[in-house]
């Protein structure tokens, strides 16, 4: 994967309940690469997609600007469990700014 022509999310599952959904939601159509890395710990994934040109990036990041996803999960409150409703916006989990992200680190993970 290229670093310049790939979009990367860090769905961290205390504000998106339901990956699966959020992954549906956000997975472009015209990605040429896509990986879906679990963490360790099974707070957060890291869903990365590749584009053929930056041009496809870019196009794809305008078209998710006002995406909101949203799920349910089960609460457990006086040994009751209740489903609730969250929401979470995808463009707020993007982790392309990040400073740790480099070339070197992406094709660490994507080996």
């Amino acid at each position: 994967m290229k670093l310049e022509n790939t979009v990367c999310f860090r769905c961290n599952l205390y504000e998106c309940p339901d990956s699966h959904k959020f992954w549906d939601a956000i997975k472009p159509t015209n990605c040429i690469n896509h990986i879906w890395i679990q963490q360790t710990i099974g707070d957060q994934i890291w869903m990365w997609f590749e584009f053929a040109t930056d041009k496809d990036k870019e196009a794809y990041l305008k078209s998710i600007q006002d995406l909101t996803v949203t799920g349910t999960y089960d609460v457990m409150r006086n040994g009751k469990i209740y489903e609730e409703e969250q929401s979470c916006k995808p463009i707020d989990m993007l982790m392309n700014n990040e400073a740790w992200l480099t070339q070197i680190e992406m094709d660490h993970w994507t080996k």
